[in-house]
């Protein structure tokens, strides 16, 4: 099955939520193809920034995008 969803992808840290929108982790490694997906998503906002901001500054610094 594929994996290419942006579930996924922020969980393997290709991808974080900084300031409400969904950013490219360009600490990690990834192929052109992969880059494609992540591009269609990066700059999206994310709802439930003010609820949950906590979780992905921790998530961003866990892959250590700071």
């Amino acid at each position: 099955m594929c994996k290419t969803g942006c579930d996924d992808l922020f969980e393997k840290g290709y991808v974080v939520v900084s300031g409400g929108e969904v950013r490219k982790n360009n600490n990690r490694s990834s192929t052109p193809a992969l880059d494609l997906v992540i591009n269609k998503i990066v700059g999206n906002s994310v709802t439930n920034w003010c609820g949950s901001s906590s979780y992905y500054q921790h998530h961003e610094k866990k892959f250590k995008m700071k």
